[in-house]
């Protein structure tokens, strides 16, 4: 059974608040702040046992630490009994610097008994088949039209809700952890064996800990009608990350077994031929389980 992970908290006036520091191979390190949030300073807090609110910390609110930056793209869902249960980036892996290095602010309340550790989702091994098409000729189809031309605007956060359906090639990219799984990336589906998402969205983890989940609306309620299918392959862009930072951020997955049931509300959508111009001005609809408001707004 593996060790707890040694967790203490440095730079803070009292002893429920502080820069975090992690100890690996002996060597204390700090995190860094990308993607920290509440509910992993929630699970940090719980085990340093204290219990109640947690809040999280950016840009070195106590200090930058120094030597190893141990952690970084921490992935909590808040029921870990300890920071060594949540997903992260390889141990000593990240791009940040000492002034990004994460913080809490703990509640001292009533010390909390850590959860019974569960176990992580098995990924199960299917037979791999193989697809002769993978453009379906009857892509695009919705079940009905369900757009009003006056709800078409330019906007990606101050996005609005949409009907149920209305994309059926919507896909999400989820992450398992040791309790459950999170969304990770919205992804598309183009063919009943493959999906595409950004490469960006899939280079923090190992390609396990990855599945693609289709037939989603509501991410946090079974609808009913989702499939989970598990990732055969991954393709990355031959130029990606090249040059411009991001650049060619694409990449294609291949999916396990038989792939997707195409239905009712599950659809491949039409890719646009490769020598198609995008002229200024072109009309594009985003889609996914993004923000609808900016942070800050109310």
């Amino acid at each position: 059974m593996q060790s707890p992970l040694e967790i203490r908290l440095a730079g803070g006036s009292v002893p429920t608040e502080g820069r975090i520091e992690v100890r690996h191979h002996s060597v204390w390190g700090t995190v860094c702040d990308d993607d920290f949030t509440e509910t992993a300073a929630s699970v940090i807090c719980r085990s340093l046992k204290f219990g109640g609110p947690a809040e999280a910390r950016k840009n070195g609110a106590f200090g930058s630490g120094v030597g190893q930056i141990w952690l970084d793209q921490l992935l909590c869902v808040g029921n870990e009994s300890s920071l060594g249960e949540c997903l992260h980036s390889d141990w000593g892996q990240h791009n940040c610097r000492h002034d990004e290095d994460a913080a809490v602010v703990c509640s001292a309340g009533d010390v909390v008994q850590p959860l019974d550790q569960l176990p992580a989702v098995v990924p199960v091994v299917p037979v791999v088949q193989s697809t002769s098409d993978i453009l379906p000729a009857d892509c695009g189809a919705r079940d009905m039209d369900l757009f009003d031309v006056d709800d078409r605007k330019q906007r990606v956060i101050g996005g609005g809700e949409v009907i149920q359906g209305s994309y059926p090639w919507q896909a999400s990219v989820r992450v398992r952890t040791a309790v459950k799984s999170v969304h990770w990336c919205g992804a598309v589906v183009i063919s009943p064996l493959h999906v595409l998402t950004a490469g960006h969205c899939l280079q923090d983890y190992t390609k396990e800990a990855y599945f693609v989940r289709v037939g989603d609306y509501d991410a946090e309620a079974d609808d009913g009608t989702e499939q989970e299918i598990n990732i055969d392959e991954i393709y990355f862009h031959e130029e990606f990350n090249r040059g411009v930072r991001l650049n060619n951020d694409i990449a294609l997955i291949k999916l396990k077994s038989r792939g997707i049931r195409l239905g009712v509300g599950i659809q491949p959508i039409c890719l646009p031929p490769s020598d198609l111009l995008y002229s200024p001005g072109l009309n594009c609809t985003i889609s996914g389980w993004g923000s609808v408001k900016s942070a800050g707004s109310g």
